[in-house]
C-alpha cells in the first residue's frame, strides 16, 4: 500500500536466492518460533494492485543437478545390504552445505526401518542425487524435507 515493493522492484532488489526466515509469533504469550529457512526463487510485482508474489525454495531442488555414481552390483562378492548401508553411502555423497541428517542422528523408528530392510542385490544406476535419495525414500516409505532450522531431515512416515 505504501509502494515499498514497487520501489524495490524498480531498484532491481527483488532477486532470487535472498534468504528468508519465516517465524510465527503468539501475540498473547509473545513467544516466537521459527518455521522455516528458505530462499527466494521468483518474484512478480502487480503494479495495478500493488501486490507482490514471491516463490520460495528450500535448496533441495539443486540435487537434480548433482550427478553421482551409483552402487555397482558385484555378483562374486554379493551379500545382502540394509537400507541403512545405502543411506550411509548417499549421505557421504551429499554435499555438506545441504546439512543432511547424519546416520547416527536418525530417529529410532527411521533407523530401525532402514536397518531391517535388506536388499539382496544392491545396485543403483548412476544418476542425480535427487533420484538416488528418492529411490531410498520410496523403498523405505520415508520423506526428505528441511526442518525449521534448515537441517535436511530423513524421516520414516509409514507410507503417509
Amino acid at each position: 500500500y505504501d509502494s515499498f515493493f514497487f520501489e524495490c522492484a524498480n531498484l532491481g532488489l527483488l532477486t532470487d536466492n535472498l534468504p528468508v526466515v519465516i517465524k510465527l509469533q503468539n501475540t498473547a504469550s509473545k513467544k516466537t518460533a521459527q518455521v522455516a529457512e528458505l530462499k527466494t526463487s521468483s518474484w512478480d510485482y502487480d503494479t495495478n494492485n500493488k501486490t507482490v508474489t514471491v516463490s520460495l525454495k528450500d535448496g533441495l531442488e539443486e540435487w537434480q543437478d548433482i550427478n553421482i555414481e551409483g552402487i555397482n552390483y558385484d555378483p562374486v562378492n554379493s551379500t545382502p545390504q540394509s537400507l541403512y548401508y545405502i543411506y550411509f553411502e548417499l549421505y557421504n555423497k551429499t554435499p555438506a552445505k545441504y546439512n543432511m541428517l547424519a546416520p547416527n542422528e536418525l530417529d529410532t523408528t527411521t533407523r530401525w526401518v532402514l536397518q531391517r530392510t535388506a536388499i539382496n542385490r544392491v545396485f543403483m544406476k548412476n544418476g542425480n542425487l535427487w533420484q538416488q535419495w528418492n529411490t531410498i525414500c520410496e523403498i523405505s516409505q520415508s520423506h526428505i524435507f528441511k526442518n525449521n532450522n534448515g537441517k535436511t531431515m530423513f524421516v520414516y512416515k509409514g507410507g503417509i
